[in-house]
C-alpha cells in the first residue's frame, strides 16, 4: 500500500490578514464618509424647503399689507401709535427691523412642529424710487422693497425680496 499523502493546505497568513483588514477598513470609512455626506445633503435640503416655506408666508402676509398707515401722514415710515407688536401692525413698513425666533403665527404663537427649532427670521423694509434698486429716504416714494430672511442655526439659508407700491404688489 502507498503511503498516504494528504496535499498541503494552504493557509491564511498573517500578511494577507492584514491586507485584508486595511482594504476592508479603508472601504467602511469610505462608505460612511459618503453616506455622512448624503445625510448632510438631505438635512440642507430639507431646511432650504422649510426656510423658503417660512419666508413665503411672511412675504404674503406683509404684502397683503396696505402700502402705508392709513392714519399717519402720507409718506410716514415705522410703527404708529400703538403699533408694537406684530398682531398690531397694519401696513408694510411697520415690519421694518422686525425679528423673531422661533417662527410665529401672526398672533404670536410659536408656530407647532419640531420642525422650526432653530430657525428665525427678519425683515427690512426700505423704500425704493421708480428705480427698484435705488433706496430713497423720502417716503413719498412710489415704492417699498421688503426683504425677508431665515436662518437656520445662526446660517442664512433663504432670502426672499418682494415690492409693494401704492397701487399693488408684485414678486
Amino acid at each position: 500500500m502507498a503511503p498516504f499523502h494528504s496535499p498541503r493546505r494552504r493557509s491564511f497568513g498573517y500578511i494577507e490578514a492584514v491586507i485584508s483588514v486595511v482594504v476592508l477598513g479603508t472601504s467602511i470609512v469610505g462608505g460612511l464618509s459618503m453616506f455622512s455626506g448624503y445625510l448632510h445633503g438631505v438635512r440642507a435640503t430639507a431646511d432650504n424647503a422649510i426656510a423658503i416655506e417660512l419666508a413665503s408666508d411672511l412675504m404674503a402676509e406683509i404684502l397683503a399689507l396696505p402700502f402705508e398707515d392709513p392714519v399717519l401722514a402720507k409718506g410716514s415710515f415705522g410703527l404708529g401709535v400703538g403699533e408694537t407688536t406684530r398682531p398690531t401692525f397694519d401696513d408694510v413698513d411697520d415690519y421694518d427691523g422686525w425679528t423673531e425666533s422661533p417662527p410665529q403665527a401672526r398672533d404670536g404663537t410659536p408656530l407647532a412642529g419640531t420642525e422650526y427649532v432653530g430657525f428665525a427670521r427678519s425683515v427690512i423694509v426700505e423704500n425704493v424710487a421708480s428705480d427698484p434698486a435705488v433706496v430713497a429716504i423720502d417716503g413719498t416714494t412710489p415704492g417699498k422693497r421688503v426683504i425677508v430672511e431665515v436662518k437656520h442655526g445662526g446660517k442664512r439659508v433663504q432670502r426672499l425680496v418682494g415690492y409693494r407700491t401704492r397701487n399693488d404688489a408684485w414678486n
